[in-house]
């Protein structure tokens, strides 16, 4: 329970700023959704202008945006995944890697405790932290819709699947950022790789929604199995996407102990 506690510590700062940029991003995107309302032809020219690949890759050929919940699902919430996922893997993979950058990974382990004690206690600090990052932003966003919404109404059911989306999204690349750390010794070459990663997933995801001939690169995208697209349209999200994120998490989360116990880590 120690490294947790040191973990969460350690790491609070950087997720309260990432919080805090992210809960105050969204909520300026938000300001901007009543004048939306209020030039909806100017809005349909404009996406009459844009090329129709462009406007259906982020499902702006499907939702109509002068409706809250659509114009979150086209714009703030895609970013909250991009920025969300960024920040989870950086975070899971700081979380282990920092002890091998900082030479003190042998002091550590001369401790009466063992690998899987530690990473144990790792991954429920990432969690946790990337828990309340997603429960906070969750709360401004909530606080944005009622600020903006005027008269409308939305679907709060939908509102907090997109919220469940968002929080997965950052668990699966959580996951992969300590399953990254397992193989580098340097913070500086696993933060790298670790967004390169993620920005390589956000755009085979938008690949995959411009055309038809491209939807089955979904199934390499983690962005697509939680689809703002899909959830706001079905009300739900998807069985199958949400069977392989859970055997994704399972399987990269069995690799990362069973990687950690063969390997020098020191």
């Amino acid at each position: 329970m120690n490294i947790y506690k040191k973990e969460i510590k350690r790491n609070l700062k950087s997720t309260l700023i990432w919080t805090g940029s992210m809960s105050l991003l969204n909520f300026l995107q938000m300001t901007a959704y009543p004048s939306i309302v209020t030039q909806t032809k100017a809005l349909e020219q404009l996406l009459s202008k844009m090329p129709k690949e462009l406007v259906a890759a982020f499902g702006m050929d499907k939702l109509n945006m002068t409706e809250i919940l659509n114009y979150y699902g086209t714009k703030s919430y895609a970013l909250l995944l991009l920025l969300g996922g960024i920040f989870s893997i950086i975070l899971f993979s700081s979380i282990f890697i920092k002890e091998k950058d900082e030479k003190t990974i042998e002091f550590l382990l001369s401790k009466p405790i063992t690998r899987n004690q530690m990473i144990t206690e790792k991954i429920a600090a990432g969690l946790t932290l990337i828990f309340l990052f997603n429960v906070f932003v969750s709360i401004i966003t909530y606080i944005s819709f009622e600020t903006y919404k005027g008269s409308e109404d939305y679907d709060m059911h939908v509102f907090i699947l997109l919220c469940i989306g968002s929080f997965l999204l950052d668990l699966i690349f959580g996951v992969f950022g300590a399953f990254l750390s397992a193989f580098f010794s340097r913070g500086k070459t696993v933060t790298s790789l670790a967004i390169g990663i993620t920005l390589i997933s956000y755009f085979i995801g938008i690949l995959s929604g411009s055309s038809d001939k491209f939807n089955r690169l979904k199934y390499f995208s983690p962005f697509k199995f939680v689809d703002s697209v899909d959830i706001i349209l079905n009300k739900r999200l998807d069985n199958t996407l949400m069977i392989i994120t859970t055997l994704t998490v399972i399987t990269v989360i069995t690799l990362t102990y069973v990687i950690y116990n063969k390997r020098d880590i020191v």
